[in-house]
């Protein structure tokens, strides 16, 4: 009896160079590359490209006030509660773009000189 031929029939080594390009191909979908190296480092960006778009309101509202400006000013002035406005500038503070000290029932809060200059 004649057995039919396979219509492709392809060797071990051409089947583990297909199987090997599929796992890649999975790879690359499933995990977009996250090294650019023409990516500028958070470092360097830009200080305005890094923050949140409320970050980055409290931040353009102290440079428009002079450097500094009252905490309870910022959220009167921005209309954010109390406490959203709080973990704004302790998110600042931590990231060194603010300084922050006590000011009578409030917080004066002070863009840090380098920021100033950038």
């Amino acid at each position: 009896m004649i057995m039919p031929q396979p219509i492709l029939w392809v060797g071990p080594a051409v089947m583990v160079l297909i199987i090997t390009m599929l796992v890649l191909l999975v790879i690359y979908v499933a995990f977009p590359r996250t090294y650019n190296p023409h990516r500028e480092s958070e470092a360097d960006a830009p200080l305005i490209r890094i923050l949140t778009n409320d970050e980055r309101r409290v931040v353009e509202y102290i440079i428009n006030n002079g450097g500094e400006a009252l905490q309870k000013d910022i959220a009167r002035e921005l209309r954010l509660s109390r406490l959203k406005t709080h973990r704004i500038i302790s998110s600042l503070k931590k990231r060194g773009v603010v300084e922050v000290e006590p000011w009578g029932n409030t917080n004066r809060v002070k863009l840090v000189d380098e920021v100033l200059r950038k």
